[in-house]
């Protein structure tokens, strides 16, 4: 059995997108994480919270999800390793928070901010949309 997933904002991680993760390791986009504070945590989901709305649109909630994982992207994403430009320039990462969502592709964006917000206890399962945890 599993135990508790322990949070640590100060600790960070490596990940690396699913569409890289069969690469070899010297190709692969790696992207250091942490996991987000408590203070963090609570200010996103106040925003998921309308998820659980009975009346609330299909769009209205992709939206919700949408800006949570950006959320999670603005504050969890903390540099980048092995990313090159078509060039072969290195990808800097930029000294702007706000610079990283425009770096990114939105599905990327989508899926680093799953992983960061599963990693932070806001979610069940980094790969269901939606789904937030107790």
């Amino acid at each position: 059995m599993a135990g508790p997933i322990p949070v640590h904002p100060s600790e960070t991680f490596e990940y690396v997108l699913q569409q890289n993760q069969d690469d070899p390791p010297e190709d692969q986009v790696r992207f250091r994480c942490r996991t987000l504070t408590g203070r963090e945590r609570n200010e996103i989901s106040e925003g998921l919270a309308a998820l659980v709305a009975e009346d609330i649109s299909t769009t209205e909630r992709v939206a919700a999800v949408g800006k949570a994982a950006r959320l999670c992207c603005l504050s969890g994403v903390q540099g980048w390793e092995n990313w090159f430009d078509p060039a072969g320039s290195p990808v800097p990462f930029p000294g702007r928070r706000e610079a990283i969502l425009e770096a990114l592709h939105p599905a990327d964006i989508q899926e680093l901010g799953m992983e960061i917000g599963y990693r932070s206890g806001l979610w069940a399962h980094p790969r269901v949309e939606g789904a937030v945890s107790d």
